[in-house]
Parts: structure tokens; C-alpha cells; sequence
């Protein structure tokens, strides 16, 4: 095992805290630019957002930009036709500053740093946008312990597209059993398995290879210290 893959919202930051505020206050406006405030309500239930909550299978939690857009022009047929998967990244780095980033353990860079000591080449693969995956990575303070982040940037597929498991294993000479995927939704489970890579989930999502509580005890699974 060489390399170990990370999904960010939910397995190195807190979905709810950051997600629930910035898409409550981005899908509030859009509806408010489309003309129809009315609509907020049913546009942030189609996304999986229900107040505080999020639904885990829905498209703000395990989706992509694109499918968010498509919810928009089917809610909102006279107005929202030309609304895309990039107005949309567009929307959510807008309200992004809403958004708590907070880490989804206690000593989240002790962990990770504890990973590279031992020789792990670290990589984070996210459905999410440049800037907002810069910004929370940032917040975390872990950035600068990648050696690669891959985003919804448009050069690659999105997960669960294997693309960036096939991208690092030329790039970095890792066959694929050389890799481990650690994430929390069927989406990163799709992922690993498409690029028949070991895949670690930190949620409740069917069909891992092992689960943990949080990423904290990542070492002790890969025998590291």
C-alpha cells in the first residue's frame, strides 16, 4: 500500500456544518434571482437539504454541480432553462463564507502527517470546485499534505468515473492494488470499485472493504504508527 485516497465532505470535514449554511443561503438567492422565492423550499428538499439536515443519498451530499442544475431547470421551467453546472459552482463559492469548517476528528494533520511519515502518498478526490475544495483544505490546515487534489474542474470525469484512480497510477507508478479510497458514500464506494481499488468507509454505506468510525484510526488499520 502505497498511496491512500481521500473523499473531503465527510471524511476529512464536516458535511453539515459547512453544506446545510452555504446551500440554505445560495439556493434562498437563486430562487430570489429566478423570480420565484416561493420555490426555496421545494429547490432545497429536491437537493437533500431539510432545514439543518441532509439527506445522505441526495444530490447536495453525493451528487455533482451538474445534477443540482438539472433540479434547477425542472423546478423552475419558465426561468431556470439556462442555469448550468458551472453557474452553479459559481452560486455556492458566492455564499461559501457561510459555510463552519470544521474537521471530523480531533488531531485530523497529526493523523495524516502520521500517514506521510510512513511513506504514504496522499491524495484528495473531491466532486466539489477548485476554489471551495482550496478553501476548506485550507481551513483544515492540511492542505500542503496532498500531493495531488482532484476536483470537478472539468480536465477529469467526477467520481464515481474512475479517471483520477487511473490518472495517479501513471503518473506515480502505483497500481491500483496499491491504493486505498477512504470516503462515506456509495459514491466513493462506486469509485474504488470501478478502479478496483481497497476502499475504507467512514460512513454507513454498503459495501467497503472496512469501516471505521473516523479517519483517526486510518493508521492503525494500515499498521502505521
Amino acid at each position: 500500500m502505497r498511496a491512500v485516497l481521500f473523499d473531503k465532505d465527510g471524511t476529512l470535514m464536516q458535511f453539515v456544518p459547512f453544506w446545510a449554511a452555504v446551500a440554505d443561503k445560495a439556493l434562498s438567492a437563486l430562487s430570489l434571482r429566478l423570480g420565484a422565492p416561493e420555490r426555496a423550499a421545494a429547490l432545497k428538499a429536491a437537493v437533500g437539504l431539510h432545514g439543518d439536515a441532509v439527506a445522505g443519498d441526495g444530490v447536495l451530499c453525493a451528487g455533482t454541480y451538474a445534477q443540482m442544475a438539472e433540479i434547477v431547470r425542472r423546478l423552475f421551467p419558465e426561468t431556470g432553462a439556462s442555469v448550468t453546472a458551472e453557474d452553479m459552482k459559481t452560486l455556492f463559492r458566492e455564499f461559501s463564507g457561510e459555510g463552519k469548517i470544521l474537521p471530523v476528528c480531533d488531531n485530523l494533520r497529526g493523523t495524516l502527517e502520521t500517514l506521510c511519515e510512513n511513506g504514504f502518498l496522499l491524495f484528495a478526490v473531491t466532486t466539489d470546485s477548485p476554489q471551495i475544495t482550496k478553501l476548506c483544505l485550507a481551513g483544515l490546515g492540511i492542505a500542503d499534505l496532498f500531493e495531488e487534489v482532484f476536483c470537478d474542474d472539468g480536465k477529469l470525469p467526477a467520481k464515481p468515473d474512475p479517471a483520477a484512480i487511473r490518472t495517479i497510477s501513471e503518473r506515480y507508478a502505483i497500481p491500483p492494488q496499491g491504493m486505498c479510497m477512504v470516503g462515506d458514500t456509495a459514491t466513493d464506494i462506486k469509485f474504488a470499485r470501478a478502479g478496483g481499488v481497497r476502499v475504507v468507509c467512514v460512513g454507513d454505506a454498503a459495501g467497503a472493504d472496512d469501516y471505521l468510525k473516523d479517519v483517526s484510526g486510518l493508521p492503525a488499520l494500515l499498521n502505521v504508527h
